[in-house]
């Protein structure tokens, strides 16, 4: 997926790299895709063919107009495994619920965190201990900017 970087964010306690937009339509991104389910054991030479082309963008992308991609920096969300250096698959277009893992801006500075609404609260709660939640009240200026639909973290 060939994209071109958007401004870098700086938050308080971490960093948004780049912004990135899907390559659209994809034509270069493919990838063989194998027709039978990988096995953690030995493979057999016989299920090695490869039939198909893997399109990412098929998989990543609901909302192909409303997604983009963000690539952060920090451990405010370690344990909701969105680790240091994360490519995050954000969409506008889906809608932001309780529990979703969101990237909202909130008094100029961009974060990502749980979006948390009960009791006529609205919190965005850190999965790091170090971190404190962000209570929104109605001083506060802030928007949802998306929901994480997918992070993709380097093993």
């Amino acid at each position: 997926m060939s994209a071109d970087p958007a401004i870098a964010f700086q938050t308080q306690d971490s960093v948004i790299q780049a912004a990135f937009s899907p390559a659209l339509p994809p034509v270069a991104a493919l990838q063989p895709l194998e027709q039978s389910p990988v096995k953690v054991g030995f493979a057999s030479p016989a299920e090695s063919t490869t039939q198909a082309r893997l399109n990412l963008n098929d998989h990543l992308l609901r909302h192909p107009l409303a997604t983009f991609f963000v690539k952060v920096r920090g451990d405010a969300m370690s344990g909701a495994k969105l680790f240091d250096d994360a490519l995050l698959v954000i969409d506008r277009a889906e809608p932001a619920q309780h529990g979703h893992l969101v990237l909202a801006v909130v008094n100029g500075e961009f974060c990502v965190r749980r979006l948390e609404i009960s009791n006529n609260r609205i919190r965005l709660c850190a999965a790091h201990p170090g971190y404190a939640d962000i209570e929104l009240t109605a001083e506060d200026q802030w928007e949802i900017w998306g929901r994480v639909i997918y992070s993709i973290n380097q093993h």
